[in-house]
């Protein structure tokens, strides 16, 4: 298990705990926006602003909804929220909908090809979620 930091993780460092924690190479993209949109790439965010009460915790915001998930390991350790947000995107059948940021489009301003580079030199992929011809 890696360090938890308070420092701002990169898109590389992201993308790095999502393959460490065993995403598949096709939804990093995603998921590097994702938790751009969600915490900034603090690992040690805390979001208890929720209406329903609840309190989002990580890289991904694990939502305490999933208590004994945030207690299968150490949420503000990028590698383990990663694998959180892995069987959370699993159980929702390999989709971003439990991602508040994903419903509302927010995470649209992170979102690139290329995890480590540079979003305005990297063409924009189709967003995963959507079939042909639902934009």
């Amino acid at each position: 298990m890696a360090a938890a930091t308070s420092r701002r993780l990169s898109r590389a460092e992201i993308a790095n705990a999502m393959r460490r924690a065993g995403w598949p190479a096709s939804a990093i993209p995603m998921g590097v926006a994702i938790a751009l949109a969600e915490s900034g790439g603090n690992p040690k965010a805390v979001n208890r602003a929720n209406r329903n009460g609840s309190t989002d915790y990580g890289l991904f915001q694990i939502n305490t909804v999933h208590g004994s998930l945030l207690r299968q390991g150490d949420w503000s350790d990028p590698v383990d929220n990663a694998r959180m947000a892995l069987k959370v995107y699993k159980d929702a059948g390999n989709k971003w909908r439990p991602w508040a940021t994903y419903n509302h489009g927010s995470y649209r301003k992170f979102y690139t090809a290329k995890p480590g580079g540079d979003p305005s030199l990297s063409t924009t992929i189709p967003d995963p979620d959507k079939g042909i011809g639902e934009g």
